[in-house]
């Protein structure tokens, strides 16, 4: 199990970070973002993954009986700290949180709300605001990503790749369901072991987020997802193939691309893809691991997208023609209501801009 040996706290909720080499400015801004917390009713967990620069010192400086450190005698990557940090996690609730980022004063109050009022959910994020930070400027961003709300449904988007995703460091677990389910982190995707956790969330529980901006989320050269770009990816497409696995389907490595940027990019027309869901939906109907009707909508969905781009950049009738044809009929509704969300928006934009 996730905890054994640790009774669970009703009210407290316990915060989990691992550092490694962060700056001692960044980690100090995280630590008194949590400590400065609305929600008093906490302790903060913190792995110390066999840093090599003085970071360490910035932590040791705390005197906070809240604050509980845990050494690794070599490095073992955040996943594996994770874990740890997790087995002695006593809280009601466990929240993630970063180093180098910054929790808004009232997050932690606002997740125990949410989670409270929705006992079936394993885990809870926020939407965050990205701090793009180089050594000549800082801009920052609004992420306000909505996840659906069927779990059935999130489950087959995730087949797809962690999008739309959880953002990992605004994250909140209700540790009951974790221990329940046995819910961990795989330090096998060492660079992806958010994505390999929301898999492992969604398939026994509902995952939610909730509407507010309540962390501020670093990225900058040092930061994982820029440093290990080409191993994230690596690690999705294993993950990917995982879930394939209960389908007995292997993903095509002319299909990776298309596959794992199906509802994320715009994919060019090739009615490779096509065939590539039609295979899919067969080997479910076969093996029932998702729902079938919802499974069949959303897939065809993502065929539908692709052509409706193709159909904006179309040149002739001839290929217009082409295009529609590949569209099965019972799904050219799907067509009619992403022109039309398409038209709204852009007139909405153009509204904004004049309104500007």
């Amino acid at each position: 199990m996730v905890t054994p040996g640790h009774p669970i706290e009703p009210g407290l909720v316990s915060v989990i970070m691992s550092n490694f080499n962060t700056s001692r400015t960044y980690i100090r801004e995280a630590i008194n973002s949590v400590l400065t917390q609305t929600y008093p009713h906490l302790e903060l967990i913190i792995i110390e993954d066999a840093s090599t620069n003085n970071s360490p010192l910035e932590i040791v400086c705390y005197q906070d009986p809240r604050i509980r450190v845990f050494h690794n005698e070599e490095n073992m990557g955040l996943a594996a700290s994770l874990n740890r940090a997790m087995r002695h996690c006593r809280g009601e609730f466990i929240a993630r949180m970063d180093t180098d980022d910054v929790c808004c004063p009232q997050r932690i109050e606002r997740q125990v709300e949410f989670l409270r009022e929705h006992p079936d959910v394993v885990v809870c994020g926020t939407w965050v605001e990205k701090v793009f930070e180089t050594d000549a400027q800082k801009t920052s961003k609004k992420i306000c990503t909505v996840l659906p709300a069927d779990r059935e449904e999130y489950r087959i988007y995730l087949l797809f790749g962690n999008s739309p995703t959880l953002e990992h460091p605004s994250a909140m677990f209700n540790h009951r369901l974790l221990k329940k389910y046995d819910i961990k982190y795989h330090a096998k995707y060492r660079y992806a072991q958010d994505y390999r956790m929301w898999v492992s969330c969604a398939k026994h529980a509902p995952c939610a987020i909730v509407p507010e901006v309540l962390l501020k989320f670093r990225r900058h050269s040092d930061s994982v997802s820029a440093a290990k770009r080409d191993r994230q990816i690596e690690y999705a497409y294993q993950i990917i193939q995982g879930q394939l696995d209960a389908l007995h389907l292997t993903l095509p490595d002319d299909m990776k691309e298309f596959h794992r940027g199906l509802f994320k990019d715009r994919k060019p027309y090739d009615i490779r893809i096509k065939k590539w869901i039609e295979q899919m939906i067969t080997a479910n109907r076969k093996y029932k691991v998702y729902h079938q009707k919802k499974f069949e909508r959303i897939l065809w969905f993502g065929w539908v997208r692709v052509c409706y781009f193709a159909l904006r950049e179309s040149k002739g009738k001839k290929e217009t023609l082409r295009i529609l044809c590949s569209i099965p009929i019972l799904r050219y509704p799907q067509l009619v209501s992403l022109y039309t969300k398409r038209k709204n928006h852009s007139k909405l934009q153009v509204k904004e801009e004049n309104h500007g």
